[in-house]
């Protein structure tokens, strides 16, 4: 889904790394529409539904996922969607909402597994509400199901046709490392506080548990703004399951900052609800916290505006995440800024000279992000593969599936990585190549000649053969 929505921005906008990150930021922006509407939709106030939205758009996840396009940006739009047409489907009871409901969790199934969450969350709902567990007797809830599993149905057919390799990372290989280590849950909830700030993912907490509580000890039997307080209600369920699944699972597993993070749109006008309401759950027409929410947004002002500086300027970070030496092993994690175009343009410099040759050639590393980079940033473009890849690498297969022919036995590669070849990956070359020789590094300098990142160059000639695939782990 992702791909499809960089591939319609940019059949409009034509590619740059500009058109590539307008596609975050467009979902963002469609995002925040409809945390509107969902507030609004609640509370007939602007003053409200704006609140709600200043909290989403300054929370850090919002702030990073606003303009850096991952799998995340379509996810979070589709989540914030499948949950404002599954309330009015199911508390406003307008059944053809079932269908919209239907449509944007095709699309978050599309997007990415972590998706899943959401409907388990609405089915908890369902059973736990005396009021709407009704909704479960009739065919519309599955036959909005049963729509998202229609539009998804393209990725279960390629996945039917290539022994389900999806499935095998997110729920086989991507779980290798499981066992229980008392830090995780720890690394788990201080993801959070990064990901919404520490006083707004606090908040988050309280006001989820509470009107999750009202709900189940039946304290909404009031019909004097009922349908608002159940819409609150409703939407804090599906902000609660998902963070209560990742705790438990973070016990075993080390969950990333982002995982949950499709929830944060809607848990803005959960917050939004608490922070207007007051002795209850009726919603004031003005904010009754007023002391907390201006701490909370300068809570995540503290949070967002330096990560934000960083990504415009990363040479605001120390020293020590940003320069490099050519004995380091492993470059700082701020070395990732530079030195794209430069080593783009090194790149296409040596295809221009080897790939006119009879024997073939082909250009190759062994990560799949750089594999995208240097594919991006090369002028013309580059088509890469990889050389090497193993059972234990999870990341990155695709690109065994599309090298096309281009390894054809007898072609020459260069072979670019940006940090130092190891011994084992010589060794790994050499079974693959007849000769391999060492290129010159590229060095990527500032101003004062301090070094910024370095590429790796191998040429190797006269391709074996001989890899295993290495595809599928049954």
């Amino acid at each position: 889904m992702t791909a499809w929505a960089i591939a319609a921005v940019d059949s409009v906008f034509g590619t740059s790394k500009y058109t590539i990150r307008l596609t975050a930021l467009i979902l963002h922006i469609l995002t925040l529409m409809i945390v509107f509407r969902m507030a609004k939709d609640l509370k007939r106030d602007g003053r409200f539904a704006l609140v709600c939205c200043v909290i989403y758009a300054l929370m850090p996840i919002s702030v990073i996922l606003g303009s850096l396009i991952t799998t995340d940006c379509s996810l979070i739009f589709f989540w914030a969607s499948a949950a404002y047409c599954t309330k009015k489907a199911v508390i406003d009871d307008r059944k053809w909402y079932w269908g919209g409901a239907g449509i944007a969790a095709g699309g978050m199934l599309l997007t990415k597994f972590l998706s899943f969450p959401f409907f388990p969350s609405v089915f908890l709902f369902l059973i736990f509400s005396s009021k709407y567990r009704k909704q479960l007797l009739t065919i519309y809830p599955y036959l909005s199901f049963l729509l998202a599993i229609i539009i998804t149905g393209p990725f279960l057919y390629w996945n039917s046709e290539n022994n389900w390799l999806t499935f095998q990372f997110n729920f086989v290989a991507r779980h290798g490392n499981i066992g229980f280590e008392w830090q995780k849950p720890f690394i788990y909830l201080g993801g959070q506080l990064l990901s919404a700030s520490p006083v707004f993912f606090s908040a988050i907490l309280v006001a989820g548990v509470l009107f999750v509580g009202s709900g189940l000890t039946g304290k909404i039997a009031s019909n004097r703004g009922g349908s608002s307080r159940d819409g609150v209600i409703f939407y804090s369920w599906l902000v609660m399951v998902p963070i209560v699944f990742f705790f438990l699972q973070s016990f075993v597993v080390r969950i990333g900052a982002h995982w949950p993070g499709a929830i944060y749109s809607v848990a803005a006008v959960v917050l939004g609800a608490w922070l207007y309401q007051c002795g209850g759950m009726t919603i004031h027409a003005t904010i009754r916290k007023v002391r907390l929410y201006w701490i909370g947004i300068g809570g995540t002002l503290l949070v967002s505006i330096p990560l934000a500086a960083v990504a415009i300027q990363p040479k605001l970070l120390p020293d020590r995440y940003i320069y490099t030496s050519p004995i380091d092993r492993k470059q700082p994690i701020g070395a990732q800024y530079f030195g794209w175009v430069e080593v783009g343009q090194r790149i296409a410099e040596l295809r221009d000279k080897w790939e006119s040759r009879p024997e073939g050639f082909f250009l190759s590393t062994n990560n799949y992000a750089v594999a995208s980079l240097l594919d991006f940033y090369t002028p013309g473009f580059a088509d890469f593969v990889f050389v090497g890849h193993t059972l234990d690498k999870l990341h990155g297969k695709e690109f065994l599936m599309w090298e096309n022919g281009r390894k054809k036995l007898g072609a020459n590669t260069i072979y670019v990585v940006d940090r130092p070849l190891k011994r084992r990956t010589r060794q790994m070359l050499s079974r693959y190549f007849e000769e391999i020789r060492e290129l010159p590094n590229l060095e990527i300098k500032d101003e004062a000649g301090r070094i910024l990142r370095i590429f790796y160059f191998t040429l190797g000639l006269k391709y074996k053969g001989g890899e295993p695939p290495n595809l599928s782990l049954w």
